[in-house]
């Protein structure tokens, strides 16, 4: 396979700061050639990742690069799948979907710290630990949380972001017991929380699916956590959270963020918030250097009518400002990639931003001529301009 450039050495040219940003306005446009530049350099490399039957791909929910391997969840294989990172060789699998006992009945989660993988159910309310070649260690039971993101710190706790609702009425009409609080730490090796932040009111039914409830991240081994409608990027640790980054937003001036969490209507008239700007994290990322913080998110706008757009901010923590720009619309020669960013699968990170592009969309591509259309896709990476 043909690499250009490694992730590897990337990875070294950004460094870790810990300074907060002001508050500060914004303005979101398409991206040009001239502004991407800007946010991202050309394309700085890319892998193809090897087509076997046993790592099959299709549509990709979530990529981590850890450690020298490209950790892929996707829609089509139910294990976790593990690819070199220079090579695009498929290493292994990880976890099997089944009823036995080492098994999972869905894969709503995964992240990977030091030598292990843990995948998260939210069926079973279970987290899987598995070594990375695949071998399996462990049952970790989490009780009583229904979640999407999970994160495993250095020290191998377990935070959950759950899904912000207390309870669900199922099918049949039943309510259904989810969650009590909005974050939970987990100590992997003794199977007790440390911590719970943001107790539920008994009975919620909690905001729609659309909303989201947060998203938790690691940089420079700090965790973070970012709430949809709450543009602020939260530093957390097992005493408690608080402020790191926050950036002023405007809802077109409708109604404050807990009047659009809990207003009954918002379910039909989510548009009506979503005119100016709103910040989806879950799984994009953030990137920090010496002078700049990079933040992923999807926005909506009227304009787009409700469609979702990739967006990167830029923000100068020296000053407060801040920039945006669009990434999947249109078409630069010099960034032909950038269109193929798709929302909540980890596209930033590692210092670089990643594109997952289909093999029929690189048909006028003489490099990749020999892939067939059903083959998995090719990653590349822009590095981050945030020197």
């Amino acid at each position: 396979m043909k690499h250009i450039t490694t992730i590897i050495a990337i990875i070294l040219m950004i460094g870790c700061a810990k300074t907060t940003t002001s508050n500060t306005e914004y303005e979101v446009k398409t991206a040009s050639e001239a502004e991407a530049r800007e946010f991202v350099s050309e394309c700085s490399g890319y892998v193809e990742l090897e087509t076997t039957d046993k790592s099959l791909i299709g549509e990709i929910l979530k990529i981590k690069i850890y450690n020298g391997d490209i950790y892929i969840k996707s829609y089509q294989n139910p294990s976790l799948l593990r690819f070199d990172s220079s090579t695009g060789k498929f290493k292994n699998s990880i976890g099997i979907k089944g009823r036995g006992p080492k098994e999972y009945a869905t894969f709503s989660d995964f992240d990977i710290s030091g030598n292990y993988a843990y995948i998260y159910s939210n069926v079973s309310r279970k987290v899987l630990k598995y070594k990375i070649d695949g071998e399996f260690v462990e049952i970790i039971e989490a009780l009583n949380i229904y979640c999407w993101n999970i994160s495993v710190d250095k020290n191998e706790n377990i935070w959950f972001a759950s899904e912000g609702m207390n309870s669900l009425t199922n099918s049949r009409g039943q309510e259904v017991k989810l969650n009590d609080f909005d974050y939970y730490m987990l100590d992997s090796h003794t199977g007790e929380y440390k911590s719970k932040y943001d107790e539920l009111v008994a009975g919620e039914k909690g905001t729609p699916r659309i909303q989201g409830t947060a998203f938790i991240g690691q940089i420079c081994d700090e965790l973070l956590v970012s709430k949809a409608y709450d543009n602020t990027i939260y530093k957390m640790s097992e005493k408690g959270y608080e402020p790191y980054v926050t950036i002023k937003t405007d809802y077109n001036g409708v109604k404050s963020t807990d009047d659009v969490r809990f207003d009954p209507s918002f379910m039909t008239t989510y548009q009506k918030y979503t005119q100016e700007f709103d910040m989806f994290w879950y799984h994009m990322g953030f990137e920090e250097s010496k002078r700049y913080i990079m933040a992923g998110f999807q926005a909506s706008f009227d304009e787009w009518q409700g469609s979702t757009a990739m967006c990167l901010a830029k923000i100068d923590k020296q000053t407060g400002e801040a920039k945006y720009i669009r990434l999947n619309k249109g078409k630069d020669e010099n960034f032909p990639y950038l269109r193929d960013i798709h929302g909540r699968i980890g596209w930033l990170q590692n210092g670089v931003l990643i594109s997952v592009v289909k093999p029929y969309r690189l048909q006028d591509d003489e490099r990749f001529k020999h892939l067939k259309d059903d083959a998995n896709p090719v990653l590349f990476f822009h590095k981050l301009n945030m020197e």
